[in-house]
């Protein structure tokens, strides 16, 4: 996708964001692979030249994993990582998340009330 798609307020912006899923990063300090959590707090960085051009070369050559969605560039543990939208999560979308599963606790957390047999 061309960069001129992107409007220049998201482009400056820097906003928190939470991932949607489980993300696998390879570590380049330790060797190894390192996995961060769903709902692991996250930030978008803002968009450079050189990152954009990553970007939309990223969008080129996985058309047809991103299902329709964009690339984003967040930072994660102080390193810059490349992902699809659906990967993660707005502050509206993770506040709508977070309210779906507290109802879901205030039931296991209620008190049931019934009659167990004869007193």
């Amino acid at each position: 996708m061309s960069p001129a798609l992107r409007p220049p307020s998201i482009k400056k912006a820097k906003f928190p964001l939470w991932t949607a899923v489980p993300l696998t990063f390879r570590d380049p300090v330790k060797r190894d692979f390192k996995t961060y959590p769903k709902y692991t707090k996250c930030e978008k960085v803002v968009y450079t030249s050189m990152i954009e051009g990553y970007l939309d070369s990223f969008e080129d050559r996985h058309a047809d994993a991103c299902r329709g969605g964009r690339a984003v560039a967040i930072k994660l543990d102080g390193r810059v990582r490349y992902l699809w939208r659906y990967e993660v999560l707005t502050e509206a979308e993770y506040n709508e998340v977070q309210k779906k599963q507290r109802s879901k606790l205030d039931l296991l957390r209620k008190k049931r009330v019934r009659v167990v047999g004869k007193e």
